[in-house]
This record gives structure tokens, sequence and C-alpha cells, in this order.
């Protein structure tokens, strides 16, 4: 049936356990940026932007119940964010392969927060060593 969901991102950490209680999560004027919207589908897709969130650690808190108001939903579900203090460019949706691939290649898709810039991948088999970011960009 229809319901209502909250996803909202607070600075901080998931062990600090602010966050356990429907009503603080309902409680907005603690987050950086929200989306509450009425569910009717299974399946959401749920974009959350105009954060200018600061480097360091938030919190991403999606909590989901009825539509009859009684704090009785899914217990809140809390996933930590570590925004790098030094960055130029981050994806705003990581990448993801688009159909099969072939032994020729695979299309990758992706966003970018910036409208310009490089990147950089590498496709490794299962017996290669672990690489680091310089050795990809090389």
């Amino acid at each position: 049936g229809p319901g209502v969901a909250w996803a909202r991102i607070f600075n901080g950490q998931k062990s600090d356990g602010v966050w356990d209680t429907a009503s603080a999560v309902k409680n907005e004027t603690l987050a950086r940026c929200s989306d509450v919207r009425n569910i009717d589908t299974v399946t959401q897709n749920v974009k959350i932007g105009g954060c200018e969130l600061e480097p360091g650690e938030h919190v991403l808190v999606v909590y989901v119940e009825d539509d009859l108001g009684r704090d009785d939903g899914m217990f809140p579900y809390v996933i930590d964010l570590m925004l790098p203090a030094e960055f130029t460019n981050h994806f705003t949706r990581y990448p993801e392969v688009i159909g099969d691939p072939t032994p020729d290649g695979f299309t990758l898709r992706f966003t970018a927060n910036a409208m310009s810039g490089l990147l950089w991948a590498a496709v490794l088999g299962p017996d290669d060593p672990v690489r680091d970011v310089a050795y990809i960009m090389s």
C-alpha cells in the first residue's frame, strides 16, 4: 500500500547513534539535505541534491513507513558517507557496465560532477595484483 519515505543526510557518522528512531529521522532541523516523498510502488529512485556538503563525515539515513504516521516503519537504514577533503571531480552516478561485456570490450556509464575532465579505467584479471591509483593513471 501507500507510504512515506524519508532520505536525509546529516553531519556525523553511523556510530553516533542519534538517528536510531523514526522521530529523529523525521526531524529535518539537523539535516544537511533531504527528500521526503509519498511512495506507491515498491522500487523507488531518490535523488538528493543541493546539499553543499563540507568535506568530512556524513550519514545518509533512510526510513519508510505506511501513510498512517505511527513511527512504526522499518528501523532507519544508516550509511556512513565520507566526503574527501580534496577532490576536483567526483561521481554523481557510479560507473556501471551497460549490456553484456564481450572479449572486445564493454560500455561503461557514469555521471561526473564536473562537465569536463579525465577518466582512467583499468581492466584487471582475477590473478592480477590490486593496483593503486598511480598505476591506473600511468
